[in-house]
């Protein structure tokens, strides 16, 4: 086994499609922009989902892989169960970046330091974004 990990992620585009990023990572830590996929409102649902991350494992060949993460949303969340299924030995991980920033949002929302945060946060997630563009 290789010990590959599948990582996607997905947002909507101004014509309200769902535009999802597929990576692998390698044990070493190096991630690869794999394959990205643009699914129509119509197609955005865990199945077709599924049957398309399928054909990007079963290109490099299941056995290599070991996790499938993704973060907590409903679509996404059903997907890793069916890939899960699908292949057994695939461990489901939540994205723990995604819990832990949720969890620590529920935490600040109320309080004063929030209101100070929250624009610096904004433009950090924006850099972050840009330089993994940059990077890959």
């Amino acid at each position: 086994m290789c010990h590959l990990t599948l990582s996607f992620d997905g947002w909507s585009s101004k014509n309200h499609d769902k535009i999802y990023t597929a990576l692998v990572t390698t044990p070493q830590h190096h991630s690869f922009l794999f394959d990205y996929l643009i699914l129509t409102s119509l197609a955005t649902i865990a199945d077709s989902l599924c049957e398309d991350l399928s054909k990007i494992i079963t290109r490099l060949s299941a056995e290599a892989f070991s996790m499938i993460v993704s973060d907590t949303t409903g679509n996404v969340k059903k997907c890793r169960c069916l890939i899960c299924k699908l292949w057994g030995w695939i461990l489901d991980c939540p994205d723990p970046a995604h819990r832990l920033d949720l969890m620590v949002e529920d935490i600040i929302a109320g309080s004063k330091i929030f209101l100070v945060i929250k624009p610096f946060r904004a433009a950090s997630l924006f850099e972050n974004y840009e330089h993994h563009l940059c990077a890959h």
